[in-house]
């Protein structure tokens, strides 16, 4: 683990020392992206991975370990929120990227330190484990297709950026193959909460690109609307968001820690929905008629309910895939189920994109929004539940 950590580290550092100092075009800064994700994600998977083989071997502490790897999180939150708002209204955002790079780089110190305990194998003992791919050869093929899968979405999203339904058509054919494999590749225990976690994923629609338009645009698209300023929007609330899931945290620790699964996620998914309710609320403009301003409706509903129930629902998600990691698997079958919930938000933001366009949805002047209400109803409420 600690090679290939230190390796995406020093390829992520790097590709934010291009995005603060080089001028590129759209593509060229969505592949640096692209490879800053790739450190994200192999960082996120391999730790993972070995806290799922921690809670194997002390299952007694697996709700401690993922409250404090979570609040752990959300504290990164909140520094990230304090920083990126300010810079935004008030700065060259390509600051963001060069404080991005120490802490990119500065996970290299504790790897190197040996704090994933991840022993040096004798040079004679050291490349590919086949023994392992021959034991559990349906499980490495599944997650290799699914590598295979993602990283031809990344070049259909770019290749064809103006045509949604082309986009929609590979998301949604792969993530069908993909869930029928899975049922075929794993134990029918895992792929069965696997699916469940995918389609809880997929089927809350992501509809920022109109939400995230709607609420900062001025006057002359929005007429009396919101215009949130990115201080409020990216930073106050983010900080108030990371607050809220550490209340979430806090409420999983503590109330929720000896409920059943089921029980949390049903709890959680209506809430979430429940929250949904903010947003047609100050679309609707009923707020501003029972005398409540936009930015405390916001602040109460996407800030605050939203973000605790957000959490109620994924920790005991973290908590559920890290416990159905066979042995000697957890690094490959965290990174496979983890997988599968990327791809639901993948196919849940591609189906986000087609909406807006069904629902007559228009962000550029002349601007439309009669639709937006419904939209947010279909896609945060019903198709949820």
């Amino acid at each position: 683990k600690n090679s290939y950590i230190i390796a995406v580290a020093i390829l992520g550092s790097f590709s934010f020392i291009l995005l603060g100092s080089a001028t590129l075009t759209a593509t060229q800064s969505a592949c640096l992206f692209f490879l800053v994700a790739v450190e994200t994600s192999v960082v996120d998977l391999l730790c993972e991975g070995k806290y799922a083989e921690l809670m194997r071997e002390h299952p007694e502490s697996g709700g401690d370990m993922v409250t404090w790897v979570w609040a752990s999180y959300h504290m990164g939150g909140l520094m990230a929120a304090c920083v990126t708002g300010p810079v935004a209204d008030h700065g060259d955002i390509r600051i963001v990227f060069w404080i991005c790079v120490p802490i990119a780089l500065h996970i290299v110190v504790p790897t190197l330190l040996g704090y994933l305990n991840d022993p040096k194998l004798p040079r004679g003992n050291r490349g590919i484990r086949w023994q392992k791919l021959r034991a559990h050869p349906r499980v490495f093929s599944l997650a290799v297709f699914m590598a295979i899968c993602a990283l031809i979405q990344a070049g259909v999203n770019l290749a064809f950026r103006r045509q949604p339904a082309i986009q929609m058509a590979y998301t949604l054919s792969a993530a069908v193959i993909l869930c029928v494999l899975s049922q075929y590749c794993l134990p029918r225990r895992l792929a069965l909460c696997n699916l469940f976690l995918f389609l809880d994923a997929a089927l809350y629609i992501q509809i920022g690109g109109a939400l995230d338009y709607w609420y900062t645009a001025d006057n002359s698209c929005v007429i009396n609307g919101p215009a949130f300023d990115y201080t409020y929007y990216s930073t106050y609330v983010r900080i108030v968001a990371a607050i809220a899931s550490w209340i979430g945290v806090i409420l999983f620790q503590t109330v929720m820690g000896n409920w059943g699964i089921r029980r949390i996620f049903w709890v959680s998914v209506v809430l979430r929905c429940a929250g949904g309710i903010f947003d047609i609320v100050i679309v609707k403009r009923w707020n501003i008629a029972m005398g409540i301003s936009d930015k405390a409706m916001y602040m109460v509903g996407d800030a605050i309910i939203y973000d605790i129930c957000y959490t109620l629902n994924f920790m005991p998600a973290v908590l559920l895939t890290s416990k159905l990691c066979p042995k000697d698997m957890e690094a490959t079958t965290y990174a496979l189920l983890a997988g599968f919930q990327n791809f639901g938000q993948q196919v849940s933001r591609t189906i986000g994109v087609a909406l807006i366009s069904m629902f007559d949805i228009q962000t550029e002047p002349p601007c439309k929004w009669e639709g937006l209400p419904e939209l947010i109803a279909f896609a945060h409420i019903i198709l949820p539940l």
